[in-house]
């Protein structure tokens, strides 16, 4: 079994849009710091350093946030796939994956638009079909 569940679901299944939660600032601090780096190195060479510095840091910030919000927002949109291996059920959605052993499951359901497995944990999660 393998599919992509629909853009729509994927999108309601997920937490909210946050451009200002930790994990993307800590992210957007990242990469300005490496774009700061990156000025500092290339700017070394220059014979007024101070004044060249000065006038190009702005840039850092500015790509630093750009680049972590464009990359947290492409992660966002991006579609659920299912798949089944030999060692479980395998959900990805972007950069994370998760696995779920066969010996998690304790029970599936068929519904209209998906599948929903029961885990020994007392936790449901919910697969949704593309519909064709």
């Amino acid at each position: 079994m393998k599919w992509t569940e629909p853009w729509v679901k994927s999108i309601q299944n997920q937490e909210r849009y946050s451009l200002i939660s930790k994990g993307v600032l800590i992210s957007c601090l990242i990469w300005t710091l490496f774009f700061v780096f990156l000025a500092v190195v290339s700017l070394l060479t220059k014979d007024d350093f101070i004044n060249h510095l000065v006038k190009t840091i702005w840039i850092a910030p500015a790509g630093g946030f750009i680049l972590a919000w464009g990359m947290y927002t492409i992660r966002w949109l991006s579609p659920v796939k299912i798949d089944s291996g030999p060692k479980g059920i395998i959900r990805i959605k972007a950069d994370n994956i998760t696995s779920i052993p066969w010996e998690l499951i304790s029970s599936y359901t068929f519904i209209v638009d998906g599948i929903v497995l029961s885990l020994r944990m007392i936790v449901k999660l919910h697969f949704y079909y593309r519909k064709i």
